[in-house]
């Protein structure tokens, strides 16, 4: 196989290191030599896999900046030995290593041997999507046309999908479908008890093939192992093992072929016809992937634009919204209070007839006794003037 298998992804804990020791242990079972590297200095974990001796090595510094030497000596160690490399990258050396491929493209590696560039990109669902596919995004922009880019779909922090499509009808793999060398899937596990085995193999930094071999996992989890991995595997032989077919070779394939048919006398005339519409073709397929980059730059840009507007609209919408709240709340107030007053002006008029009928009635009372008492006044007077 003799590949350079770098696993990139510009966010932290979406399943880079799970990917990294996946391809370690495919190699492995296909008895394919491999040397493994861990770019990652802030966590180390796939040095952490014993069973792959992987050696650490730093390609960026402290200040961020991409360590050519400790890069080429990864690359030298390949062509030397003929070596399948892994080399699992963290965070910080993402830009790095996509900026060294922007800069210098990757001729200068591939023309010194036959290893192929592979980069690995993991997709990784449920709350994690969005920067998984941002950072794709960025890969698909600025690598090398003539770099393989395999994309790994991690299902286990929940689906991939967008409106409950699927990512193979995202726009991203519409629009970049040619760049996609294959998809790998790590289906979301179907129960509760297959994701805690994994996350204790994870955890343990296990292969498959160690877990199969360990008392801490029952016989049925080292069945589902066994039949997980195995969907894993069969995909992957796909990436490294598929044969090259007539209508899969490269345009590049093809133009030698047709210079070398041109050696035949009998023939020039249609070879350089058939020669220089190959020329337009790969000229065709350069423009086209000129188009395509301007069209996604646009498109960020507008998206860019609409958050924008989205944003002012926003705002615009919660100063209405206070001004009415606040409008609401005067108008609230002062029918409260015109209800007070008139309220207090109605207990007033009642308090007022309240006291009158009162008043009247003492009066009347007074009346009344004075009725009452009148003959006896009559009799005593009476009796005082006889």
């Amino acid at each position: 196989m003799n590949s350079l298998n770098l696993i990139l992804q510009a966010k932290n804990d979406v399943g880079k290191t799970y990917i990294a020791s996946i391809v370690a242990e495919y190699f492995q079972a296909k008895g394919s030599e491999f040397h493994g590297y861990d770019a990652d200095k802030s966590e180390s974990s796939f040095a952490k896999f014993e069973d792959f001796k992987v050696e650490p090595v730093e390609v960026v510094d402290t200040d961020h900046h991409f360590k050519l030497e400790a890069f080429d000596k990864v690359w030298e160690n390949a062509i030397a030995k003929n070596l399948d490399i892994i080399l699992d990258s963290g965070v910080d050396a993402f830009g790095p290593l996509v900026q060294y491929f922007v800069k210098n493209g990757n001729d200068n590696l591939s023309a010194e041997s036959k290893n192929e560039i592979i980069v690995h990109a993991v997709i990784a669902g449920g709350d994690r999507l969005d920067d998984t596919i941002n950072g794709l995004v960025t890969l698909f922009n600025k690598l090398p046309t003539n770099m393989k880019i395999v994309v790994w779909l991690n299902e286990y922090f929940g689906p991939i999908e967008v409106a409950g499509k699927p990512f193979e009808e995202f726009k991203i793999y519409e629009n970049n479908r040619e760049k996609i060398h294959g998809i790998i899937k790590i289906c979301e596990p179907n129960s509760d008890l297959v994701k805690a085995d994994l996350l204790k193999k994870n955890a343990l930094k296990m292969t498959f093939n160690e877990c199969k071999k360990s008392d801490e996992f029952s016989k049925v989890s080292k069945q589902r192992f066994e039949e997980y991995r195995g969907k894993i595997f069969e995909q992957l032989d796909e990436i490294f093992l598929a044969n090259v077919t007539s209508e899969g070779r490269t345009k590049a394939q093809k133009i030698d072929e047709t210079k070398e048919e041109m050696a035949s006398p009998n023939k020039t005339e249609n070879h350089t016809q058939i020669l220089s519409q190959s020329l337009n073709e790969e000229t065709l397929a350069k423009y086209e992937f000129a188009i395509n980059a301007l069209f996604e730059k646009h498109l960020e840009q507008l998206s860019s634009l609409n958050a924008l507007h989205f944003s002012e609209a926003n705002k615009n919408a919660e100063i209405v919204i206070t001004q009415a709240a606040e409008y609401l709340t005067k108008q609230l107030n002062q029918a409260a209070n015109e209800i007070a007053a008139s309220t207090s002006k109605l207990l007033a008029e009642q308090i007022s007839d309240a006291t009158k009928a009162a008043a009247e009635a003492k009066n009347s009372r007074n009346w009344a006794i004075f009725a009452a008492c009148a003959p006896l006044f009559a009799a005593i007077a009476i009796t005082f003037f006889q």
